[in-house]
């Protein structure tokens, strides 16, 4: 049978949100996919898109959304605010939970929405809270997205007949433009602790998560064919969701440890 996936808008008028939402009857678990910020959210779609579709495959309804301001939610780069996207969980979270008949919420977060899930999966009432290669230091990752930045405009490569490369226009950043207020607000995710009673998996690859200092109730390795995009401008090669198999087996195995 065919997957079922409906794609559709949601939360205010003002300022809709846009979604798809993986079906499955009888719910395990509704899984709602924060996404990546600026270039990573571009590289990254299919991935993600497979990965939603390997779990509801295995019983659990997914939901994928776009933060206002980004991908296909309504305004341009320049209306995502950092400090509002607690607003866009709770709406993404109601409209996951009125589709999924009451099942546990569990909220995953690629990259930088880690620090969002950190200082809103209390408020949303998730059960469980995955971590995929997540972000947990706002101004050393906004620090790297600079030096992603000026390293591109720099390039010879890139630009082998401009020297110096583009002018970078206030505000932009890793060919997004931001508002003047993005860097300061991502900042001030820092510093948030993580909500008691939450169980919180951490899937990396092996050697980030030898590096990892903070303290989770899981460790899921995932293979290098599906990790190599974090942090890069270009892909150099397929990212194959068929690959995240095992890790969702290790966490399918104890889903009741989760949800």
């Amino acid at each position: 049978m065919s997957e079922r996936i409906d794609a559709f808008r949601f939360g205010p008028v003002s300022r809709a949100l846009f979604g798809v939402y993986h079906h499955v009857d009888a719910p395990r678990a509704a899984v709602l996919l924060c996404p990546p910020l600026l270039h990573e959210h571009v590289r990254s779609h299919r991935l993600f898109a497979g990965l939603a579709s390997l779990l509801a495959a295995d019983g659990l309804c997914c939901l994928r959304f776009d933060y206002h301001g980004t991908g296909d939610a309504d305004g341009d780069s320049t209306a995502f605010d950092p400090a509002r996207v607690g607003e866009d969980l709770a709406h993404a979270a109601e409209a996951l939970r009125s589709r999924s008949d009451g099942a546990p919420l569990i909220v995953l977060a690629v990259r930088a929405s880690a620090l969002f899930a950190r200082a809103h999966a209390a408020e949303l009432y998730a059960s469980a809270v995955w971590l995929w290669q997540p972000v947990l230091d706002a101004a050393g990752y906004l620090h790297q997205l600079e030096m992603l930045d000026a390293g591109e405009r720099s390039s010879g490569k890139r630009y082998p007949f401009a020297r110096p490369g583009p002018v970078r226009e206030a505000g932009e950043l890793a060919g997004f433009a931001t508002n003047a207020g993005f860097r300061d607000a991502l900042r001030a995710y820092d510093g948030h602790d993580w909500p008691d009673g939450v169980p919180v998996a951490w899937l990396d690859d092996a050697d980030a998560l030898q590096r990892a200092t903070t303290a989770v109730d899981a460790q899921v390795v995932l293979p290098t064919s599906i990790t190599g995009w974090a942090g890069q401008v270009e892909l150099e090669g397929l990212l194959p969701a068929r690959d995240a198999r095992e890790a969702v087996d290790v966490l399918l195995s104890d889903l009741e440890a989760w949800a």
